[in-house]
């Protein structure tokens, strides 16, 4: 794209970005540097990641401390330079992540009474983390026991919950999965970053104001008194502003098909951005990621506690309780549907204003001109509850997935390869990821 890495032999200060940088280096001597500690880094962290999964058995217990670490060490990226602990920002997993801004940066440290230099001091010391963290894994596989007995955290959790159990309410279904699969944790997250979201985009239009203004002013089905009316306003406009919007809604409203209304556009144009910014596509991976974590245990919690044969001996398991699972899936897949796409309106009114006419033709915006003649209100309904269904598809394969795995772990694992993969890769633009995932159906316009 950018025809080739510079030219090699020159010396890297000539760089903008680089002309701080202390240390004498050629671009080539750069690169290679680069890539070493970029790779380096990577393995590092690996073994990082590793003792901490390695050294704790239950898997959950362990991403979570995993998770933790990461945070802490994200944390500690926004300590002031000035800090007396200004040493931590720099001897940092994520010094090796983001490394250039750590390279570029001439700032001296002191570190045991001495002073060096942060960029100096992160290379120095990228060896020995990766020697000692190898010798770490290596100790921990080898003292660690096969057996042993329960970790201290989780035996005092099931303490507590062995004296919550006999006095919590019995939910069914919706407890087996919200409470004890934590899925109510999820569904809160999820909340939570659907009101912070942002708001959908629309595409830049130059004196968007005025057009809007006179949409707004002009509202309702297009007659010749509408086009009169224009056009005399348009020969009393008195600067370019107001000019160039009325001038657009009179061509908008020339053009527009029999039937047509002039309509605030703002609102409709941002649901229907065609993924400006990879909004919608963005937003669907989100929405996908939820309720396949929610519902990936929702058929594998019976098989993982050998309930199988209880329950296919007995009517109630063979038929009411694949019903009350159903009523589970379609509960949760509503909510989200709601958190997400709800809020999706919500903030679009906020910023936007709110859909006005309803009522007119679908066809007097220009996306839908060869649309059906329906209202505006049933495609707003039509496209939101397309979204519905597509995520009830994506519900029932998490079902039908899950109920073929015995371990909770196992449905999670499948049911994220075969529906959130594909669906990343289809988020990034990828035309395999776009075929094998129902990520374009569910965020396509």
């Amino acid at each position: 794209v950018f025809h080739g890495l510079g030219e090699w032999d020159r010396v890297l200060q000539s760089i903008p970005m680089f002309q701080n940088v202390p240390t004498p280096l050629t671009i080539a001597e750069f690169w290679l540097l680069y890539i070493a500690v970029k790779a380096m880094g990577a393995f590092w962290i690996g073994l990082t990641l590793w003792a901490v999964l390695s050294a704790i058995s239950n898997l959950g217990l362990a991403l979570t401390a995993a998770g933790l670490l990461m945070g802490l060490e994200f944390a500690c990226t926004a300590i002031p330079s000035s800090s007396m602990f200004a040493v931590l920002r720099y001897v940092n997993v994520f010094s090796y992540v983001d490394f250039i801004p750590v390279f570029s940066r001439y700032l001296n440290i002191s570190v045991f009474g001495s002073l060096i230099s942060g960029s100096d001091l992160v290379l120095a010391i990228l060896p020995f983390l990766c020697l000692i963290f190898a010798g770490v894994n290596v100790l921990i596989v080898e003292r660690k026991h096969p057996v042993s007995s329960s970790n201290r955290l989780l035996h005092w959790a099931d303490e507590i919950l062995r004296k919550l159990d006999p006095k919590l309410p019995r939910c069914g279904e919706f407890g087996k999965l919200l409470v004890k699969r934590k899925g109510a944790i999820l569904l809160i997250i999820l909340a939570i970053v659907a009101i912070r979201m942002e708001v959908p985009p629309r595409a830049y239009v130059p004196y968007d104001p005025y057009i809007q203004h006179y949409q707004s002013e002009y509202a309702g089905p297009i007659t010749e008194d509408t086009i009169l009316a224009l056009e005399e306003a348009l020969g009393n406009a008195m600067d370019t502003g107001n000019q160039v919007g009325l001038q657009t809604v009179l061509e908008s409203a020339q053009n527009a098909p029999d039937g047509a209304w002039i309509l605030p556009t703002a609102p409709y144009d941002a649901i229907w951005s065609n993924n400006l910014n990879n909004y919608h596509r963005r937003t669907a991976l989100i929405t996908m990621l939820f309720l396949v974590l929610t519902l990936a245990p929702i058929g594998s919690q019976e098989r993982q506690n050998n309930m199988t044969v209880l329950l296919t001996s007995t009517s109630g398991g063979r038929k009411r309780l694949w019903l009350q699972k159903q009523l589970v899936l379609l509960t949760v897949t509503a909510f989200v549907w709601l958190m997400v796409y709800g809020g999706e309106l919500i903030h679009t009114v906020h910023a936007y204003g709110a859909f006005q006419c309803l009522s007119a033709p679908a066809f007097s915006l220009e996306l839908f001109r060869n649309a059906p003649s329906i209202p505006l209100g049933d495609m707003l309904t039509l496209y939101y509850g397309a979204k519905l269904l597509v995520l009830l598809v994506i519900g029932e394969i998490c079902f039908a997935l899950s109920s073929r795995c015995s371990k909770n772990r196992d449905a999670i694992l499948v049911c994220c390869a075969a529906l959130l993969i594909p669906a990343a890769l289809a988020s990034i633009g990828s035309a395999v990821g776009e075929y094998l995932s129902l990520l374009i159906p569910l965020s396509g316009v």
